[in-house]
């Protein structure tokens, strides 16, 4: 299975971002490869729309979960939709962060965590 984070970084040992839709760059763990690879955030920049794009580039992606610091509305809806689980971070290290996802130790945003536009 795959497993996203949202980060500024583009290795294991950054961590994790606070806001979903504008974070630099995706990390996509493999539990099954034990690897990860490293996507731009293709949304990060975007005028309007940043979390419907970086949820359809999740989705896109293959992710099954992801998790972030903080996820709006939209965003939230779209990964809902998409039966993606929105898992909170507190923002540690992204190995952390997996080693508590891998041991069902993390909680999932049942709704969103911030209001519309609150990363811009």
């Amino acid at each position: 299975m795959k497993i996203a984070f949202s980060t500024m970084g583009n290795d294991m040992d950054g961590a994790v971002e606070s806001r979903f839709g504008r974070c630099a760059n995706f990390l996509i763990y493999d539990t099954e490869s034990n690897n990860f690879s490293v996507y731009k955030n293709e949304s990060s920049t975007a005028r309007g729309g940043a979390g419907i794009k970086a949820a359809e580039q999740i989705v896109n992606l293959g992710a099954i979960a992801i998790v972030t610091g903080n996820v709006g509305p939209n965003a939230h809806q779209a990964l809902s939709a998409a039966g993606v689980k929105i898992v909170q971070s507190s923002c540690s290290s992204i190995q952390d962060e997996l080693k508590k996802y891998l041991a069902n130790e993390s909680k999932t945003y049942d709704s969103p965590s911030v209001e519309s536009h609150h990363g811009v």
